[in-house]
């Protein structure tokens, strides 16, 4: 139960964050207000990683936060990647 809340509230966080992110790099534009799937796909993944260690001892609504802080450190370390031109291995 709690590794399901952990990703969804991680994709959920990345869903309403993302375009926050867009705006202050001065995206906000039309064409950049979708959802990427392999973000999202990321985001959930991040979410499912994060909650690993912790699952069964922590009460399900630690787990959402979790998840959701998740999603906000992803998609951090993605705006650093990208403004660096780091390059990623997979």
């Amino acid at each position: 139960m709690n590794t399901f809340l952990s990703s969804a509230f991680s994709g959920v966080s990345v869903t309403f964050l993302k375009p926050i992110f867009n705006r202050k790099r001065g995206l906000y534009l039309k064409r950049h207000n979708y959802i990427e799937l392999d973000t999202l796909c990321s985001a959930i993944l991040c979410g499912l990683v994060s909650i690993s260690a912790c699952g069964d001892c922590v009460p399900p609504f630690i787990a959402v936060f979790i998840g959701a802080i998740a999603g906000f450190i992803y998609l951090c370390a993605l705006w650093f990647i990208n403004a660096y031109g780091l390059d990623d291995v997979i």
